[in-house]
């Protein structure tokens, strides 16, 4: 069988392809795999959403969704496809916005590159080494907050009705399985605990417990709470989450919110 290449002399990107190694946070794999699927413009980028950006940069390790998110690709393809815009662009280089019916001149020679590129036959010598991803140098990720509930001390099973003479324990899940943390620093948790009522919107604060994780960890959280007056509330949790090292003092960082099933006091 005959191998088909690539043929070397013709233009990969299109002549109105807009630098994407401008946005912070894309350098060349990335562009070159927004390339590999349509994506040469400020414009284009800019009309998709961070999930269709990380489908289709899938295989650069370290480029998830929230990263996507946290770095503002499309804000910053928005504002410099609107700086074309204003500075006086050709309309035509943004034409990626609308997709049009190529012209006869344009849509062989797009044709016929994505035909050579589905028909080419793998070459087992050539190894594709992925760029290495820099360590992270802040916290980033996205905390979880599962499974809270109301608990009696030495209790398992959890309560939804209590009176208002007894103390209560509140249980929850923190879920750092997204979160990356600087090399050599420590993550703190901060986890306060509200019981919010549901006749007078008042928000009585029930406890705060700090502590220790690692990335990547499961944590069962418990908050001893403060007695509450009879009413119908509902109990919620918010956890900062922060890293701390000998010259760098801990701040919250990351956070991350949750509530649970309505708690009757009587």
């Amino acid at each position: 069988m005959t191998r088909k290449r690539f043929d070397t002399s013709r233009p990969i990107e299109p002549p109105n392809a807009d630098n994407l190694k401008l946005i912070n946070g894309i350098g060349p794999v990335v562009e070159s795999r927004l390339h590999g699927v349509g994506v040469y413009t400020f414009a284009r980028l800019a009309t998709l959403n961070p999930a269709d950006i990380a489908a289709a940069v899938a295989d650069v390790a370290g480029l998830a969704t929230e990263r996507i998110i946290k770095q503002d690709w499309i804000g910053q393809a928005r504002r410099l496809a609107e700086e074309q815009k204003q500075s006086g662009i050709p309309s035509a280089l943004l034409k990626e916005v609308e997709p049009a019916e190529p012209t006869s001149e344009e849509a062989e020679p797009a044709a016929s590159f994505s035909a050579e590129i589905e028909s080419i036959t793998p070459i087992s010598e050539v190894v594709v080494i992925p760029a290495p991803t820099p360590p992270t140098r802040e916290l980033v990720g996205i905390p979880r907050l599962s499974e809270l509930e109301t608990f009696l001390p030495g209790i398992p099973v959890p309560y939804s009705t209590l009176p208002s003479d007894q103390r209560f324990e509140v249980r929850f899940v923190l879920d750092l399985t997204d979160v990356a943390a600087p090399p050599g620093s420590g993550l703190n948790y901060t986890a306060s605990i509200f019981g919010k009522s549901l006749d007078g919107r008042v928000r009585y604060p029930l406890g705060v417990v700090n502590g220790k994780a690692l990335p990547a960890d499961k944590v069962t959280i418990n908050v001893e709470g403060k007695l509450l007056p009879q009413g119908l509330y509902r109990v919620e949790a918010l956890v900062s989450l922060s890293t701390a090292t000998e010259k760098t003092p801990a701040r919250p960082q990351l956070f991350s919110y949750t509530k649970g099933n309505p708690l009757q006091i009587y």
